[in-house]
């Protein structure tokens, strides 16, 4: 399994279904994380931005660092 999938399983259970098909990138979790931390900011949802900020940190040096720029 993917360190990216691991992490993101770790952290994102309750959406694993939208990034453990075996298609699945890295750009599809993105994806999904880019709705939920503007859900978060809207119900001002601290823990959860910081959950998905840390992520997106954690993945930046890593040379999948592209798909944080979406």
């Amino acid at each position: 399994m993917s360190t990216w999938r691991r992490k993101g399983l770790e952290l994102f259970y309750d959406i694993r279904h939208t990034f453990t098909g075996k298609d699945d990138t890295i750009y599809t979790l993105m994806v999904q994380l880019q709705s939920r931390v503007e859900h978060a900011h809207l119900k001002k949802d601290t823990d959860e931005q910081d959950k998905i900020y840390g992520y997106v940190e954690w993945c930046r040096p890593i040379f999948w660092a592209g798909a944080v720029a979406i």
